[in-house]
């Protein structure tokens, strides 16, 4: 007999098959998106198809088909959605999407896919979701290529070449190239033979040449030409829309500049000026025209190995920066270099003939100074010793030798310079020679007075009459000390004339 519990099991296995056989033939509506992801980029249109399939025995009534969105692309339905509709037992539905990205930027997200339906008087819902992705975009510089061909690579003031450039296609589609501009320093002009647009081919290739022009002046050092292209490329249904840069680098020069710099053994041209200053100085020096009192065979006291010779040149090349009127660092040429050369050999000849007559004027102040100061042995009038004693400083008082005939004009140790005293006649028959005489007699008898006021006086009354300068014994000379007398007794140098 068969136990109550395998009755029991078997008759659970049968409610089991029962209940899924059920199940199964009450499965809902489902929707089927193809592709489940799609990628999308600006203005391209992107299309996934949707279905609908019925696996019941049942009609599906009031069904209707709907969407949301997350991302930024518009989506509309091949056939358009205008209603309810019926989905009988078995079968399917199926629609187009078409998603388009027409803003520039893309948000990516999720599309919403809802199917409302009425099945068994029951109302249900059967939903699926759309990927909307951005479209990977291929780097420009995988599609195209810029290359540049020269052998261009130093360009001095008003020199010239050629660069070379060259677009190559390496993508499996056609691009276009909208045009290149350039960029360079202010001193290059650059002049290319390309015409814009170029369509290139897959493969294909398409070369610019530029013409360099430099200008008078450039700015010595390296500088860099930019070449930028506008490319057009579209792949897999995509735009990509891009620049792509090339670069050259390229070193200005001066034409000459180097093999006068290395000629002189000076390291920049900012030391040009003071450096021929003080050359054309040394020259003028060797020449012969030296300041007073150099000796013929002496050298010009700063050498060009010196440090202080480096310390005057630089001094005077920053002097030079900024009273010449040009500023190297805006850039210079060779015609720059040969006007800086003559404007400092002219200054370094001027400046340096100026110093030498400068010294020798002062040499020849000195020497008149101390002339005008030192006594010696010749004729010299009244007046001529009254305006040297003026000259060094000295009044009308001077000593007298014991015996009242010599004046002490100067006295030392080994000996003293003398004069005969100056003796005048007065004429005092009118009022104005008499206050002219008054004046001289007051000048003369004052220890503080002064000889130039007392020679002005003097030739002033020799004018008009008021009085007669007498010097018999004009010469100055020396006399030793012995003969001076034991106590030189100060008096006026000037005196009455009393005929003998």
């Amino acid at each position: 007999m068969v136990s109550r519990a395998a009755i029991g099991l078997l008759v659970a296995v049968l409610g089991t098959f029962l209940l899924i056989g059920r199940a199964r033939a009450a499965d809902p509506v489902t929707l089927e998106i193809h592709p489940a992801s799609v990628a999308v980029c600006p203005g391209r249109t992107t299309r996934a198809q949707v279905i609908a399939r019925n696996p019941t025995d049942a009609v599906l009534t009031n069904a209707r088909l709907s969407w949301t969105r997350d991302a930024s692309p518009s989506v509309t339905s091949d056939p358009t959605i205008d209603g309810a509709f019926e989905l009988g037992p078995h079968s399917e539905a199926a629609w187009l999407l078409s998603l388009r990205q027409d803003e520039a930027t893309l948000v990516p997200g999720l599309v919403h896919l809802q199917l409302e339906y009425t099945a068994a008087n029951t109302a249900r819902v059967a939903v699926a979701q759309l990927d909307v992705a951005q479209q990977d975009q291929e780097a420009l510089a995988e599609l195209v290529q810029l290359e540049i061909h020269t052998a261009l690579q130093h360009l001095d003031d008003g020199g010239s070449g050629v660069i070379h450039l060259v677009l190559r296609n390496v993508s499996a589609a056609p691009l276009r190239v909208d045009g290149v501009s350039t960029r360079a320093p202010s001193f290059v002009e650059l002049r290319d033979d390309g015409a814009w647009p170029v369509t290139l081919a897959a493969g294909d290739s398409y070369t610019v040449s530029y013409a360099l022009q430099g200008a008078d002046t450039v700015r010595p050092g390296k500088h860099e030409l930019l070449f930028e292209a506008q490319v057009e490329a579209t792949v897999h249904g995509c735009l990509h829309k891009g620049h792509l840069v090339a670069a050259h680098e390229l070193e200005a020069g001066v034409y000459g500049e180097s093999a006068i710099l290395t000629a002189l053994g000076i390291p920049s041209i900012l030391l040009l000026p003071g450096f021929l200053m003080l050359l054309t100085a040394s020259l003028l020096w060797k020449l012969g025209l030296r300041p007073p009192k150099a000796a013929p065979a002496s050298e010009f006291p700063l050498a060009a190995k010196d440090a202080l010779f480096w310390a005057v040149a630089i001094g005077l090349s920053l002097g030079a920066a900024a009273t010449l009127g040009t500023d190297l660092r805006e850039g210079y040429g060779l015609g720059t270099i040969q006007w800086l050369w003559g404007r400092s050999v002219c200054i370094g000849a001027a400046g340096y003939l100026l110093v030498v007559a400068i010294m020798a004027g002062v040499v020849w102040a000195r020497t008149r100074w101390l002339a005008q100061r030192q006594w010696s042995s010749r004729a010299m009038s009244p007046i001529a010793i009254l305006r040297k004693l003026h000259a060094r400083g000295e009044g009308p008082i001077k000593p007298y030798t014991d015996d009242g005939k010599l004046v002490v004009l100067a006295a030392d140790e080994e000996g003293a310079w003398v004069c005969a005293p100056i003796e005048v006649e007065w004429k005092n028959d009118t009022e104005e020679k008499t206050q002219i005489r008054d004046r001289i007699e007051e000048v003369a008898e004052d220890p503080s007075g002064s000889c130039e006021d007392l020679a002005r006086l003097l030739e002033e009354g020799e004018r008009i009459g008021a009085v007669t300068v007498r010097h018999p014994k004009t010469s100055v000379r020396r006399l030793q000390p012995s003969a001076l007398g034991p106590n030189p007794r100060p008096r006026p140098i000037i005196r009455e004339w009393l005929p003998q």
